[in-house]
């Protein structure tokens, strides 16, 4: 064993020597100068044990290491009260590790730390810090930031200027070229400044943009540009002084300026899936189509070529085949002639079913939901047989404010018939029907089946005509009177109301005296039943068998017929049971002047009574007087004067009346009379 000694402050451990030095002080220093680890496993300092299988614990205050001090791995040099610092190496590596509060702090005037031999270290000396690669110099720290040698590569970047406002700020001490961005030697996107920030692609990032393709540029006046394929004309551009955006021109003179290339060159929007929605494309040099889509298929097309021709102008007008619409919807047709109904032109609603009950419908409505339909115009198919479908137009309107289903009102059938408030053309149904053929049926339950009012003035309220000739009218007359006009020609006639009574009219609906014939001698009415009395100046009654003039008085005896003059009765013919009397009249109170009679003998033998026959009826011969030869001795019992004629020279024949000879007659036998008596009392 080696000896033990007191070693003074620099003494040497010599080889296969175990010193244990206390000093006075309680420091302790340790120093071997040979080629072999001093080991000091077991022993104490200040008491404490040091290695061996118990670790050494305690503090060492002042002392020194001339050589080497091992640690096994995993044997770590703590340091701190809580062994906060630790060294140590674990067998693979080596850990130098800070496992208590506050910071690891690694300081020296100049500070290198190396990896190995590969020349990569990061170096602090002078206020900057550099870090190289193969011992060439990458990054280095400035006063303002940091200065890159050579090309970063990273998977994002975040930049903080440190300005208000400024999120980042690229300054190029180059002329031209300011950043370029590269995945490979030929494919880089490169941002340089020539008149404004200019993006290109596809140029040399190391030699200012050689062969490079300009994609956009940023113009000072904030005005933007992106470009075609090869670099060289604008395409999509933003004027910033109009707000005005150009695709495919570099001078939108609008909003949004879309110009075509070619044709098929627009618009088109498609759904997340890919599907058509709308295009809105050139159709050729100088007309453009609209179509919109509806799960891929085509709905809508509006356009300029061989199947639209259609326009949407200013003020809410819509034109189709008119560039200029005056109305919301104007529909100009073509001028070819229509020789085929439904072949050409118009509105078209087609269905895509021909099933019966189905078709195309108008609907006029305000804002959402049933309720709010008024009305609607419907075809309907009616009948599909192997002929094809025939359909009806139904026109419906709501019936009332709160009604929710709309009720047919009219419809034209496919017979071209017009039924209003009736579904079928029967004259049976109510409603009205004006069918094909021209004929018109109407129909009430309970109210007028017609109604014809003229507003203000009297005139025509109905007028007939037959081949376009008027043929009669029904019109009114002092407000509040019909009539109706049978013959309008010349000379035609009419009637008329008045008060309990119906007047003649002529030819214009003017009521006229003595103008009106009842019948004619060809055509004549067969029975006139009346309740009163019938005025005339003159009737003729005309009959080819039987009595032209029947007189029926129902119960009572009485008169059947009166004779007037000036209002006054002059005679009636009246029944008493079962005999007839004519009567003249004869009351006292009507006559003056009453002297009996004399001479009628005398008289009576003037008469001259004649057998005879009529000129019209020469079979039968008959006892009587001539009318003329009568008129000397009884006048009043003739009417009419001998061989008389009227204006046109036509005979006015002279009439008896053979009841005035009878107070001739009872006057003469009287006096005969009183000759017997006298001649039997002589």
């Amino acid at each position: 064993m080696s000896k033990i000694s007191e070693l003074s402050d620099g003494g040497v451990i010599q080889g296969g020597d175990t010193l244990i030095a206390v000093r006075s002080g309680g420091n302790v220093k340790v120093t071997y100068g040979g080629t072999t680890t001093a080991n000091i496993d077991g022993g104490t300092i200040d008491n404490t044990v040091i290695g061996g299988t118990t670790p050494a614990a305690g503090n060492f205050t002042t002392g020194s290491f001339t050589g080497n001090v091992s640690f096994g791995d995993n044997d770590k040099a703590v340091f701190g009260a809580s062994s906060d610092l630790q060294i140590y190496h674990d067998g693979l590596n080596s850990h130098i590790t800070d496992a208590g509060t506050g910071n690891l702090i690694l300081q020296a005037t100049d500070f290198v730390l190396k990896s190995g031999g590969t020349g990569v270290y990061i170096e602090a000396a002078s206020g900057v810090t550099r870090l190289y690669h193969s011992n060439a110099l990458k990054l280095a720290t400035t006063t303002t930031g940091i200065d890159v040698t050579g090309t970063v590569t990273a998977d994002g970047l975040s930049v903080n200027s440190g300005a208000t406002n400024q999120g980042a700020y690229f300054v190029s001490t180059d002329t031209g070229q300011t950043i370029a961005l590269s995945d490979s030697a030929s494919s880089n996107l490169l941002i340089t400044d020539s008149n404004g920030l200019n993006i290109l692609t596809n140029g040399d990032a190391n030699s200012a943009g050689t062969n490079a393709t300009r994609a956009a540029r940023f113009k000072p006046n904030k005005d933007v540009e992106f470009y075609e394929d090869t670099g060289t004309t604008a395409k999509f551009f933003w004027d910033a002084s109009a707000e005005s955006l150009g695709i495919g021109t570099a001078s939108p003179s609008d909003t949004l300026e879309v110009k075509a290339s070619g044709n098929d060159d627009g618009i088109r929007l498609q759904s997340s899936g890919g599907t058509n929605l709308a295009w809105l494309h050139q159709q050729s040099t100088d007309a453009a189509t609209l179509r919109m889509y509806d799960g891929g298929n085509l709905n809508v097309l509006i356009g300029s070529n061989a199947n639209a021709n259609s326009y949407f102008n200013t003020g809410g007008n819509v034109g189709i085949g008119t560039s200029s619409p005056d109305t919301e919807l104007s529909i100009a047709l073509s001028s070819t002639n229509i020789t085929t109904l439904g072949q050409k032109g118009g509105i078209q609603l087609k269905s895509d079913s021909s099933t019966i009950g189905n078709g195309g419908e108008i609907t006029w409505q305000a804002g959402a939901g049933n309720s709010e339909r008024w009305c609607a115009i419907s075809g309907h198919i009616v009948s599909n047989d192997a002929s094809g479908a025939r359909g009806d137009l139904v026109f419906a309107t709501k019936p009332t404010s709160s009604a929710t289903t709309l009720t047919e009102a009219m419809r034209i059938d496919s017979s071209g018939n017009l039924l209003v408030g009736k579904t079928s053309s029967g004259i049976g149904v109510t409603g009205t029907s004006i069918l094909s053929n021209g004929q018109m049926l109407v129909t009430a339950d309970a109210d007028n089946p017609v109604d014809f009012n003229r507003q203000t003035t009297d005139g025509v309220i109905a007028l007939f005509r037959k081949d376009g000739t008027t043929v009669g009218s029904i019109q009114s007359r002092s407000g509040d009177v019909t009539t109706m006009v049978f013959d309008p020609r010349s000379n035609g006639s009419g009637i008329t109301g008045t008060t309990n009574g119906l007047l003649p009219t002529n030819q214009a609906g003017t009521p006229t005296n003595d103008y009106v014939d009842l019948g004619s001698d060809t055509n004549k009415f067969k029975s006139l039943h009346l309740s009163g009395i019938i005025y005339g100046v003159q009737q003729t009654l005309t009959r080819d068998s039987g009595a032209p003039l029947e007189l029926n008085r129902t119960t009572n005896d009485g008169e059947l017929v009166y004779f007037k003059q000036g209002g006054i009765v002059r005679g009636s013919i009246s029944i008493s049971g079962s005999t007839t009397s004519y009567n003249t009249t004869s009351d006292y109170r009507l006559k003056e002047n009453v002297v009996a009679m004399s001479g009628a003998t005398e008289r009576l033998k003037q008469l001259n009574p004649s057998r005879f026959n009529f000129i019209g009826d020469t079979d039968t011969t008959v006892d009587g007087f001539l009318a003329h030869e009568v008129a000397d001795v009884v006048p009043e019992a003739i009417t009419g004067a001998k061989d008389a004629v009227d204006d046109e020279g036509n005979a006015v024949y002279q009439g008896i009346d053979q009841s005035k000879l009878v107070p001739l007659l009872v006057a003469t036998i009287q006096e005969l009379e009183a000759r017997i008596a006298a001649l039997e009392s002589n």
